[in-house]
């Protein structure tokens, strides 16, 4: 964290003797000036290759900066905060805790790599394209569809969502695209469907890899043509939407299996999001135990729970198969069932005592597996720094090209050639 000073300037760029200087070959020497006033922090572009962007925008001119803006200089991603954390605020390594509005959900960031990807968002959600959200359950990809939704031009329009593998085809079909009256037996009245209700606003398709090949068709239709027709109707209206889909599949691979059709997969993922799992994000998990166990424990109207270090050391040690959500229920259990002031290693669920202890058997061969968790985290960032470029991210991290397309295969970690 760099705290500028209450009056004068700060010129960062890529030269040695800039004031606030940084190591990445996307920053020009002189890139930007920071400028602390009376009435707050300025920033100006000072003619740099790749430009100074604020909130995925690039900037002409001074703009002041506000608290929790996002700011990009080339592939360097600055949060700027108008009042500096105290000391007791600040989390292990000194990075800030983010906390952003989400419409009415907040989103925290308490990890860098998480900072990296919400930064990307910002400028997907101002871009206007279809997203494609990958990463494990319950580890935000709601969160963040909704965050590309309410960061962007059709905020002020419908957030439609539909989890597609909650209902069955013929379900899905009549929820996406409507049907008339008569259109099926039950069929009383008309109902509009989902692309309809969502024009001029966002359409958010969970677990989108569960849609059958014939549900996968017409899906691609309506986004080729934007028009949709009821069940039942020959009569097609015309829509406008964006799209959003998350999935906890790896789409390619099931491309490759010939189980999810290839137009539509590169239909969907003009641009591709990648969470991590919540274990990767060992700072985070602690800033959001806290968050969830704070608002468990208001909701039940009863006295704030405080976690013991053993406690949290069970927190850090469990693999969170399943990540955030999982988080949010064991802390919805311990403000159910402890009695005190501090919840102990021993009120914690029965299945994150024996997960950590079954990941603590295992633990003669680790290092094998570490040093490959370590390599994929890596990777991972350096692709999320670079615009998924697996050749920057290569030269970044000094590992041959040839070798990070065999790993990031093995890793699942995208596409060859990038998003």
């Amino acid at each position: 964290m760099v705290r500028l000073p209450e009056t004068g300037e700060v010129v960062a760029g890529r030269a040695e003797d800039a004031s606030l200087s940084l190591a990445s070959a996307s920053v020009s020497r002189r890139h930007a000036r920071f400028e602390a006033r009376g009435d707050g922090t300025w920033v100006s572009d000072l003619g740099s290759h790749n430009g100074t962007l604020i909130n995925g925008k690039r900037i002409e001119g001074e703009v002041r900066l506000q608290d929790g803006d996002i700011v990009c200089l080339g592939e360097v991603t600055l949060a700027h905060h108008a009042r500096a954390l105290r000391p007791r605020e600040l989390p292990e390594e000194s990075l800030p805790v983010e906390v952003l509005p989400v419409g009415d959900r907040e989103l925290v960031i308490a990890d860098a790599t998480m900072a990296r990807i919400y930064a990307l968002v910002r400028r997907l959600a101002a871009a206007g394209l279809p997203v494609l959200v990958c990463g494990e359950t319950g580890s935000g990809k709601d969160l963040a569809a909704a965050a590309i939704h309410h960061w962007s031009p059709r905020a002020s329009h419908p957030l439609v969502a539909l989890n597609c593998a909650a209902l069955q085809d013929n379900l899905v079909e009549s929820e996406l695209f409507g049907f008339a009256r008569g259109a099926f037996t039950g069929a009383v009245n008309a109902k509009p469907g989902l692309f309809e209700t969502a024009t001029g606003g966002t359409l958010f398709l969970d677990e989108v890899g569960e849609l059958s090949p014939a549900t996968q068709a017409k899906l691609l239709r309506a986004l080729e043509t934007k028009k949709v027709a009821r069940l039942g109707e020959v009569q097609e209206r015309e829509v406008d939407i964006r799209i959003v889909a998350a999935t906890n599949r790896d789409l390619e691979e099931e491309v490759g299996k010939g189980r999810f059709r290839a137009d539509l997969f590169y239909r969907l993922g003009a641009a591709t999001v990648w969470l991590p799992p919540l274990r990767d994000r060992p700072r985070e998990l602690r800033v959001l135990a806290d968050r969830f166990l704070e608002a468990a424990c208001t909701r039940a109207g009863r006295e704030l729970l405080r976690l013991s270090e053993p406690a949290l050391r069970i927190l850090a040690g469990y693999p969170w198969p399943g990540n955030a959500r999982e988080l949010k229920n064991a802390m919805d259990y311990l403000a159910a069932t402890v009695t005190g002031a501090m919840a102990l290693e021993a009120h914690l669920p029965e299945r994150l005592l024996r997960g950590v202890a079954k990941s603590t058997e295992g633990a003669v061969e680790p290092v094998e597996d570490e040093l490959r968790r370590i390599e994929r985290k890596r990777m991972a960032e350096a692709l999320e720094s670079c615009g998924k470029s697996p050749a920057r991210a290569a030269r970044l991290i000094k590992m041959p090209l040839r070798t990070f397309y065999t790993k990031a295969k093995q890793y699942g970690l995208g596409r060859k050639g990038g998003e």
